[in-house]
């Protein structure tokens, strides 16, 4: 049944619906059902379909609903700096690993990646903070490589473009935002700010040139490899425990020995089968042991 703000489906109900966006080709099983629950009510909800079988027969019509379906399970809300005080231990995390290289006589190199990236807006984020490592010991020309990848093409090619509201940018440390950022215009407007008044910025060429996105399903596809971090956050909590632990064995993979694996706040590793160690439990940083 259906109400002006309610919506109830039953399991079996449920389970048609499921099989419905399987045989369509959305890939559906390693999230949680409790998600997906919840995302098929929100969609049933804001297409007014009354049943399971009205929501169906839409998916099945209209493919901009299916579009509209897989949208709504890539969540894509960010902003730069998401979690301020997570980036204070990314960036001795930094620090860490370019120190080991230098001493032990390798180029210091930092090589990220950036799982479910979104728009953009953490991947930039680890750039600006890894330029300021870089700059910080005295290395004037870094070799930074920042791998963002998504299941989301239109959020990758909003990343690709680099231009974000005020709203996006407004964690960034002032000093950060105006070396790293410029006022744009507003994708081709005569202003800096839309219609509703809303200023617009782009990512510096120094931060957008080490920035590369493109497309990887990190359920199906396999890792990159040879990682001195990744950052998966906010990604795992929406998947199933089956499919945690697979993700969890690839991101072992991609990293080298020593790496970090950085995670939501409201994600945690247990270490039982893991080559993880606790580098800043607070903060949600692990690390790849060196034996």
């Amino acid at each position: 049944m259906i109400g002006a703000l309610h919506l109830e489906i039953s399991e079996n109900e449920f389970r048609m619906i499921m099989k419905a966006l399987s045989t369509m080709g959305i890939k559906i099983e390693s999230y949680k059902l409790d998600f997906l629950r919840r995302r098929i009510l929100a969609r049933m909800m804001a297409t007014r379909s009354k049943t399971a079988m009205d929501y169906i027969y839409l998916l099945r019509k209209n493919p901009e609903e299916q579009k509209a379906f897989l949208d709504s399970i890539s969540i894509n809300v960010s902003e730069f700096f998401r979690d301020p005080l997570v980036w204070d231990g990314v960036k001795l995390a930094f620090k860490e690993r370019i120190g080991e290289k230098i001493v032990s006589g390798l180029e210091p190199t930092l090589r990220i990646w950036s799982v479910g990236c979104s728009c953009g807006e953490e991947p930039y984020t680890i750039a600006i903070v890894a330029l300021e490592v870089f700059k910080e010991l005295g290395i004037p020309q870094p070799k930074l490589s920042v791998q963002a990848t998504d299941i989301d093409r239109d959020a990758l090619r909003k990343g690709n473009n680099g231009i974000f509201s005020e709203s996006a940018i407004k964690n960034i440390p002032r000093g950060l935002k105006t070396r790293y950022l410029l006022e744009c215009d507003c994708l081709g407007a005569s202003s800096l700010t839309d219609r509703s008044g809303t200023m617009y910025y782009s990512v510096s060429d120094e931060v957008k040139k080490v920035v590369r996105f493109r497309y990887h399903d990190l359920v199906v596809d396999p890792p990159m490899l040879f990682m001195d971090a990744v950052f998966c956050r906010n990604l795992l909590i929406y998947l199933s425990q089956e499919t945690q632990k697979i993700i969890i064995g690839k991101l072992q993979t991609s990293l080298t020995k020593g790496g970090f694996l950085v995670l939501g706040m409201n994600e945690v590793i247990m270490f039982e089968g893991t080559s993880f160690e606790a580098y800043d439990s607070r903060n949600r940083i692990y690390r790849k042991k060196s034996l």
